[in-house]
């Protein structure tokens, strides 16, 4: 499938650039599929047709006010990582996790510095001693294409250390693969506290911008969404996830390309 996403990506930059209203409508898209994933996989249920109504600026009066407030937060948000996008900033080094950590809660990031036991996920993050060197070997393995080439061809494994060991196949730099790696890194080392959820989110959201896919919806519960968490924490296996978001990427490119190919046939007519 990743391969006819890459097929489905070219073809949809044969068909750019489009006209100034669908490229607006393309870009509300974006912001309210994303955002509805964000906000459900953290536990709303706000649902999407809300968010596309509050980004309006309708009011809508089933939604409270700080659902209202989670979605004007998304939204500046996500403006602020399509501002690093358009100026090359390299995410994954401190200075961009810095930046983003700003934009999500306009406060200066901090370790944490307690041990939770993170028990939806029956998972004992690392000790908060020990944040500071994991987040530098992420920095440098993130920077890497090597860390992540294609698919993993086996669980991550236990190194006599305690850390966990990985072999990796030999398919050429997936950027798919990595931008769920990263996710599932920084939630494994849970620099921020309950914080890293959401910087985590972000994070892979700006790795995916930065190759060109689309920010869509992530076709999962929350449910779902934490037993996939749980499950790479325990064993390493990041493929349940990374099968999620690769079907939500190629249906939201569909979705696109259908739109795009409505709109040119609509000019025509025109």
């Amino acid at each position: 499938m990743y391969d006819e996403i890459q097929q489905k990506l070219a073809l949809l930059g044969q068909k750019k650039p489009c006209s100034t209203r669908m490229s607006a409508r393309l870009k509300e898209m974006d912001l309210a599929d994303w955002m509805f994933s964000c906000l459900r996989l953290a536990g709303s249920d706000i649902s999407r047709e809300s968010i596309r109504k509050i980004l309006r600026e309708e009011v809508v009066t089933e939604v409270s006010l700080a659902e209202y407030q989670k979605v004007y937060r998304c939204a500046e948000t996500f403006k602020a990582l399509q501002d690093m996008k358009e100026m090359h900033c390299d995410l994954m080094c401190g200075s961009g996790i810095r930046r983003l950590y700003q934009a999500v809660f306009d406060e200066e990031p901090h370790y944490r510095q307690s041990n939770p036991v993170l028990q939806k996920w029956d998972y004992l993050p690392p000790h908060c001693r020990e944040i500071k060197a994991q987040m530098e070997a992420l920095y440098r393995q993130a920077a890497n294409r090597d860390f992540c080439r294609g698919q993993a061809s086996g669980a991550l494994q236990g190194a006599g250390d305690g850390r966990r060991a990985c072999a990796w196949g030999e398919p050429p730099w997936n950027p798919l693969w990595q931008a769920c790696l990263i996710h599932m890194r920084m939630l494994e080392i849970y620099p921020f506290g309950e914080a890293s959820e959401e910087i985590s989110r972000y994070a892979m959201l700006y790795e995916m911008l930065c190759v060109g896919f689309p920010a869509a919806a992530v076709s999962m519960s929350k449910q779902e969404y934490d037993t996939c968490i749980a499950r790479y924490l325990k064993t390493g296996d990041l493929q349940p996830f990374y099968m999620s978001m690769l079907r939500s990427v190629y249906n939201k490119i569909e979705v696109i390309l259908q739109l795009l190919e409505s709109g040119r046939e609509e000019e025509e007519e025109g």
